[in-house]
């Protein structure tokens, strides 16, 4: 199918002044009420990401697919088969970052299931901050030594020479 819906043509319009007239005195709708219908029917307009709609002519049912790179609108069976395909990604990118995560191989993951591994992957992560904390404040601690040893080690690099 097509990129998002263009601006209206000759056509559009007309149709819309048809089926305006037909909602107004055969559906006996207020003038205002008939146009906004009549508008929802026949004018192209941008479709929101997600958005279900049917097509008129072939009475299938479509969604607006937005990526970064387009906008398309696709049958819905062709957009089922993409969630699904990303999911599918994107539980084996989850699973293969728990398995680093774990240092397991994905054996913690098969074990627990994954709700339970990310609980656990947050506590590894935790524990993993606390160690990076501890080693910078090891090092700072260190300098520190390393600089008073050097001092009492060269005493007169403590002096100022004139």
């Amino acid at each position: 199918m097509s990129e998002r819906a263009s601006a209206p043509t000759a056509a559009h319009l007309e149709d819309y002044e048809e089926r305006a007239a037909i909602l107004e005195f055969e559906a006996g709708l207020s003038r205002p009420e008939a146009e906004r219908r009549a508008a929802e029917m026949c004018i192209p307009r941008p479709r929101e990401q997600g958005e279900l709609f049917s097509n008129p002519r072939t009475h299938h049912t479509h969604i607006m697919h937005t990526t970064s790179e387009s906008e398309t609108v696709m049958p819905i069976d062709t957009a089922r088969a993409h969630v699904e395909a990303q999911h599918v990604e994107t539980e084996r990118a989850l699973r293969n970052l728990l398995a680093i995560l774990h240092s397991d191989g994905g054996h913690h993951t098969q074990e627990v299931g994954i709700t339970q591994s990310v609980q656990d992957a947050h506590q590894v992560w935790a524990r993993l901050l606390t160690q990076r904390d501890t080693a910078h404040q090891e090092i700072a601690r260190l300098r520190v030594a390393i600089t008073v040893s050097a001092q009492s080690v060269h005493p007169a690099s403590r002096c100022r020479r004139v």
